[in-house]
């Protein structure tokens, strides 16, 4: 195994035991897929610690029912979560050829023996029975190489033309991409051309604006992290792009927020769309006119209340019920949900 491909998957921040995740924690998730038909838009919304095991379940179930399910990863090279936990049909992005597949399209009785062998012979703890196997059946990977962010590439028209021979995928995952992207409107507009729907996840609003010190040689902490172009919310059932300009470093009104951004279960923000993904940059990328104009619209966008405030408030009120004997809110788990 090339020790470049090793480094990728090690790369993923996947909890151990994904096959431990409980079913039940994708039960409103569930309700949101059932319920949402031909309905287009956001329709589910949560605030996670980064434990990826609602949306796991919610499709390991999706396929306990429909086993021709096929679900596509954007960007899946720096976040092979989806990877690991075998979900994945086909991946694209930038050197996704070093995601290399368990077993060898060339052995085919070879690996349809090892995955349906009692034993765990064929397996470490990289290539997992769980990253290898669906069921019985080898998984192998599609892999797409190219620039997510181009468009027009080569890497795009090779996903089009997969589009146009198999259909849409059924889901589109893009896992912490958006917030990398000088330009995340132009790869949005490209995800109901190749999939049904998708699941999206970036980080938390709170938590972009934490400081802390990421790397040792900076003189002082930084809000997030320092490559991030935007910060992400949800308005009206809209995904809305907040710029990340520089003067948030020196913004002292966010103190606040920062101390909600400590909390674990905010980590992360996720969101399952259907059909289309409604998404919005402030003020259609309009900066101005002046100084004071955009630092007002900055901290108006970021304080909302918005879709995540809400959120947030019955996250709050669950873990307090919660302490008092009340109902359990699925808060205590790192998920709050609103469709």
């Amino acid at each position: 195994m090339a020790s470049l491909a090793r480094l990728i998957l090690l790369w993923s921040c996947v909890p151990p035991a994904l096959a431990a995740c409980d079913p039940s924690l994708s039960d409103s998730w569930w309700d949101a897929w059932r319920a949402s038909g031909d309905a287009g838009g956001i329709r589910q919304v949560a605030l996670t610690n980064r434990d990826r095991c609602a949306y796991i379940a919610l499709i390991r179930r999706i396929r306990s029912e429909s086993p021709s399910f096929r679900v596509l990863d954007i960007g899946a090279v720096g976040y092979p979560w989806s990877i690991h936990a075998g979900l994945t049909d086909v991946i694209f992005d930038f050197q996704a050829t070093h995601s290399p597949n368990c077993f060898s399209r060339d052995d085919m009785i070879g690996a349809q023996n090892c995955c349906s062998s009692k034993g765990d012979a064929c397996f470490d703890h990289l290539f997992t029975r769980e990253r290898c196997c669906r069921g019985e059946q080898p998984i192998f990977l599609g892999l797409i190489d190219g620039d997510v962010t181009n468009t027009e590439g080569a890497g795009w028209a090779s996903l089009f033309r997969l589009v146009q021979m198999t259909g849409k995928f059924d889901l589109v995952i893009t896992s912490h991409l958006l917030e990398d992207l000088t330009d995340p409107t132009a790869l949005v507009r490209q995800l109901p051309k190749v999939a049904h729907a998708g699941l999206v996840v970036v980080p938390c609003k709170f938590n972009e604006l934490v400081r802390e010190f990421h790397h040792a040689p900076l003189s002082r902490a930084h809000r997030g992290s320092i490559h991030h172009h935007w910060i992400y919310t949800v308005r009206d059932q809209e995904l809305l792009a907040i710029p990340k300009l520089p003067y948030l470093e020196h913004d002292e009104s966010f103190a606040d927020l920062e101390t909600i951004g400590l909390n674990a279960t905010m980590t992360d923000m996720a969101l399952l769309w259907r059909n289309h993904l409604p998404m919005a940059v402030l003020n259609g990328g309009f900066m101005g006119p002046s100084d004071d104009a955009v630092i007002e619209m900055i901290r108006h966008a970021i304080r909302g209340p918005d879709d995540v405030d809400v959120l947030r408030g019955e996250m709050e009120m669950g873990e307090k019920n919660d302490r008092f004997g009340g109902e359990m809110f699925t808060s205590s788990q790192g998920l709050g949900f609103r469709v």
